[in-house]
C-alpha cells in the first residue's frame, strides 16, 4: 500500500481518487475550495436543473464500475437524445449533400479505421489535415470542424489534428454506449462518490488548503491536478442556461446543435430532450455553449444569435450565465509543441513520484481523464 496526495477535487481528483483506493493505497486529497466539484456544479433551480459544465459523460465499463461504486441512480435517456444537429443555413441531422457524401465515402472509411495512411502530421491543423485527405473545405467546415470546435472550443484551423484526432487513431478505443448522466445531475457524482470513499479508512479529504508545499506532503505518489497557466494557453468559456415557455422552443428535437460558421456560439445543448426530469413541465431549457474573450453582452448576443438560427425571437423565463476564464485548455499547435517537448508529467521528489494530472496533459473529456487514472492506479498495482 502506498502513499498517495490528490491535489484538486473536481473530476480528475475524484476519478483518481476512487482508482488509487479501489488499489489499496491510502488517499488523501487536498482541494482549496470549500465546494468540490471543480467545473462540475449541478445546480436546483425552481424552474429545473442547471449545469454549469459538462451534462453527461459516455458510459464506459470504467464509467459504469465507478457509478455501481458509487451506487449511482441513472437518469433516464430520452429517444430524442439520439439527433444531432449542425446548423450551416438550417439545422440538418448530416451537413453534407450526396454528391459530398460519395467523394468523402473512400477517407472517411479510412479514418473510421484510423488507417496510418492518413494519420495527422506532426503541428497540422485540422483545416490543413482535412484539406490534404478530403481534397475539400466542406467536410471540416460543416462537420469535422462544427463537431470539434464543440469540444475544444476552437476553430479547426487554430487546433491541432494530432491531438484532437488522437482517439481516431488509438490502438485502445475505449467503448460506451452512449451519452448517461447521474439521475440529479453530475454532482452526484460527488456527492455518491465522497460516500463511498469516506466509508473506508484509508481516505481523508482536506478542505480551503489553498497553498500545497510538495516536500511537506507525506506521500509516496503526488498527483497534481492543477492547471498550467505559465505552459499552457486556456480558453475562456461561457456556459448560458436558458428557461422559455415550451411554445417557444426550437420545431425540431435532439441532444443539440452545433455551428458551423460561429466563432464565438459554439452549440447548443436541448437538456428538456436529453434526460426525464431535468425540466419542470411546460417548459424547455437550452444550454449554450460560447467560448469568448471579448466584452460581450452574452445573453443579449445568445438571443439575436438563436432568432438567426431557428428564427425564434422569444425572452427567456430565466437564465443562468456561468464564466469559466479558464475553462479548457487550448489544443493549439502550440500545445502539441509543448506536449512533445516542453513538459514532464512526471518527476521525483527523493522516494515521491509526482504526476501531472487532467486535461491539458493530453486527454480532453471525462471518459479519456477517467481512463488515464485507471492506467496510473494499475501502474502501481
Amino acid at each position: 500500500m502506498k502513499k498517495v496526495a490528490i491535489i484538486g477535487f473536481g473530476f480528475t481528483g475524484l476519478s483518481a481518487a476512487w482508482a488509487f483506493q479501489r488499489r489499496g493505497h491510502d488517499v488523501q486529497v487536498y482541494e482549496k475550495e470549500s465546494k468540490i466539484g471543480g467545473l462540475l456544479q449541478t445546480e436546483d433551480s425552481e424552474f429545473g436543473i442547471i449545469e454549469t459544465a459538462a451534462n453527461a459523460i459516455l458510459r464506459s465499463e470504467n464509467v459504469s464500475l465507478m457509478g455501481k461504486d458509487f451506487d449511482l441512480k441513472w437518469a433516464e435517456r430520452k429517444k430524442t437524445a439520439k439527433a444531432k444537429w449542425v446548423y450551416t443555413d438550417q439545422p440538418r441531422r448530416w451537413p453534407l449533400t450526396a454528391f459530398e457524401t460519395l467523394n468523402f465515402l473512400s477517407p472517411m472509411f479510412k479514418l473510421a479505421r484510423g488507417s496510418e495512411t492518413i494519420k495527422p502530421k506532426s503541428l497540422e491543423s485540422v483545416s490543413d489535415w482535412g484539406q490534404r485527405i478530403f481534397k475539400s473545405p466542406v467536410f471540416v467546415d460543416h462537420l469535422l470542424g462544427p463537431a470539434l470546435q464543440g469540444v475544444y472550443a476552437n476553430s479547426s484551423d487554430q487546433l491541432s489534428a494530432s491531438l484532437c484526432l488522437n482517439t481516431f487513431f488509438s490502438r485502445q478505443k475505449i467503448k460506451h454506449d452512449g451519452s448517461h448522466a447521474p439521475k440529479n445531475g453530475m454532482s452526484d457524482f460527488f456527492d455518491s462518490g465522497l460516500k463511498f470513499l469516506t466509508k473506508h479508512n484509508n481516505f481523508k479529504l482536506n478542505l480551503e488548503t489553498s497553498i500545497i508545499n510538495l516536500e511537506k506532503l507525506d506521500a509516496d505518489i503526488i498527483l497534481d491536478t492543477r492547471p498550467d497557466p505559465i505552459n499552457v494557453n486556456y480558453l475562456s468559456v461561457y456556459s448560458l442556461t436558458l428557461f422559455f415557455k415550451k411554445e417557444d422552443r426550437p420545431k425540431f428535437q435532439g441532444f443539440g446543435c452545433l455551428f458551423a460558421k460561429s466563432k464565438t456560439v459554439l452549440g447548443v445543448l436541448f437538456n428538456s430532450d436529453i434526460f426525464e426530469d431535468r425540466v419542470k413541465e411546460n417548459l424547455f431549457s437550452e444550454t449554450w455553449i460560447i467560448s469568448s474573450t471579448s466584452e460581450l453582452d452574452i445573453i443579449t448576443h445568445v438571443l439575436a444569435f438563436r432568432e438567426q438560427a431557428f428564427g425564434i425571437n422569444s425572452e427567456p423565463i430565466f437564465s443562468k450565465l456561468t464564466h469559466w476564464p479558464q475553462g479548457i485548455p487550448n489544443y493549439s499547435l502550440q500545445h502539441e509543441t509543448f506536449l512533445q517537448d516542453k513538459f514532464k508529467f512526471e518527476t521525483s521528489m527523493g522516494q515521491t513520484k509526482i504526476f501531472k494530472i487532467g486535461n491539458y496533459t493530453g486527454q480532453i473529456g471525462l471518459n479519456k481523464i477517467l481512463e488515464e487514472n485507471v492506467n496510473l492506479a494499475r501502474k502501481f498495482s
